[in-house]
């Protein structure tokens, strides 16, 4: 049983529970990393990055958008050389997009190093502008 594991450099799953492996030493990622940030005052951009992990291309990949929710959602499967083991990854996130980026312009990039970045642009909001406010007298 452990030279299954063994093919995709995983440990047995009875020799876990007497020495658990953490979860960031984990070669599989059950949860991956996500960081949203917003870039620049006013015309800038919401930003989403996830490592979804470097296994993972544009075609195991779908990032759908419905309403404001995103949804990532990502498979994977690899099969050992002599056919005999295989490992299987699948994960859904869902995040709600703030209520002033534009959803039509919504779009994703997959670097090779398994990073999915989602940009989503903020509309340009225009500063108040200057207001003369008359001075009245009283009689």
């Amino acid at each position: 049983m452990n030279a299954a594991f063994r093919d995709f450099g995983l440990r047995s799953p009875l020799r876990s529970l007497v020495d658990p492996v953490p979860v960031s030493a984990s070669p599989m990622r059950f949860f991956p990393m996500v960081e949203a940030e917003t870039t620049g005052d006013n015309g800038g951009k919401y930003i989403l990055k996830m490592d979804v992990g470097a296994d993972f291309n544009p075609e195991n990949v779908k990032v759908s958008l419905k309403d404001r929710v995103l949804t990532v959602e990502a498979k994977f499967e690899q099969k050992s050389d002599d056919g005999r083991s295989r490992m299987y990854q699948e994960m859904s996130r869902s995040f709600t997009l703030p209520e002033n980026v534009k959803l039509d312009e919504v779009k994703s990039l997959l670097t090779p190093e398994g990073i999915l970045t989602i940009e989503a642009p903020l509309p340009q909001v225009e500063a108040p502008k200057p207001k003369q406010i008359p001075i009245t007298t009283e009689p």
